[in-house]
């Protein structure tokens, strides 16, 4: 909660008043905090994902550049078939969030079908012979035996202990997360 500093623009143009409005927040209270939640992984679990890239490639026979092939699954791959991409596109060809949160809500698709897809567009990319639904599996096998940081079991006792609901909240399969 805040509240609206007054300033010397009643007499100034309308645009100009916005400009002038400054908002002042409340002290930070941790005391006011009833939840944590936590994304599931590089925050509670560890894993490498370009580690895991290199392997994959590497037990694969497929030889190319495993932090080049890991940085366009990523990022290019990655917003070429993310299910936000038909249609939430700004002019320069990125992700337009505006456009994500206005609609219309994309036909949902796992997190393996995405990464299935990205292989298949990243492979391509590299001009290499893979098999998506391998790579797809694979990320999916290590995530699923990711294991958890070492203070991670810690820090979410600690919270639960002082009362606080705790949740994990991660854009994985549910599969991984079992």
């Amino acid at each position: 909660a805040g509240a609206v500093a007054e300033g010397s623009t009643a007499d100034a143009p309308s645009a100009s008043k916005a400009a002038a409005i400054e908002i002042v927040r409340a002290p930070f209270e941790a005391s006011r905090i009833r939840a944590v939640a936590f994304d599931a992984y590089d925050t509670l679990f560890d894993w490498d994902f370009t580690a895991t890239i290199a392997e994959y490639l590497a037990e694969s026979r497929i030889e190319c550049d495993h932090e080049a092939f890991a940085s366009y699954f990523r990022k290019d791959a990655f917003q070429a078939v993310s299910l936000w991409a038909p249609g939430h596109r700004a002019e320069d060809g990125t992700l337009d969030r505006h456009k994500m949160l206005d609609g219309p809500t994309p036909e949902w698709i796992s997190t393996w079908e995405m990464w299935r897809r990205q292989f298949e567009r990243t492979f391509a990319q590299h001009e290499v012979q893979g098999d998506a639904v391998q790579g797809a599996n694979r990320l999916r096998d290590v995530l699923a035996a990711a294991p958890a940081f070492p203070e991670a079991f810690e820090a979410v006792e600690r919270l639960a202990a002082r009362g606080l609901l705790v949740g994990l909240m991660s854009n994985a399969d549910e599969d991984f997360l079992q």
